[in-house]
């Protein structure tokens, strides 16, 4: 069997709460809330500060 990779670091970060059964939530509200933190903070948050040293003349 081949093994899969995976590159995304949201994709990771669900891979290894999934698997764990620890870290995320129980409840399924409580895991759509986790998910959209976690895709609001790569799509916002995450790519605002890494253009900041760019653009901070």
């Amino acid at each position: 069997m081949m093994a899969r990779r995976c590159n995304e670091s949201n994709a990771i970060l669900n891979y290894i709460g999934k698997k764990s059964g620890k870290l995320l939530p129980t409840d399924r509200n409580g895991e759509l809330v986790m998910q959209q933190l976690l895709f609001l903070q790569v799509s916002l948050q995450g790519p605002m500060f890494a253009s900041t040293p760019i653009f901070n003349v």
